[in-house]
């Protein structure tokens, strides 16, 4: 059986009148950011860090201007 989002975790969001798209549910959880061996120092990717991100919804295609 193939994996990924479950339909409930699907939103329709409603933009205007008849614009619609569907957003997926993304769970939260910790996440390891950065690097121990930065290439440019003054960058903002080191030290290495420990993130907790709260769910939030994501459009499962890319959206574009």
């Amino acid at each position: 059986m193939a994996s990924g989002p479950e339909k409930s975790a699907r939103t329709i969001i409603e933009l205007k009148a008849n614009q619609t798209f569907a957003m997926v549910q993304i769970p939260g959880g910790k996440s390891i950011l950065g690097t121990s061996s930065a290439q440019i120092p003054n960058d903002g990717e080191s030290p290495i860090k420990t993130k907790t991100l709260e769910p939030f919804r994501m459009s499962p295609t890319t959206v574009t201007n």
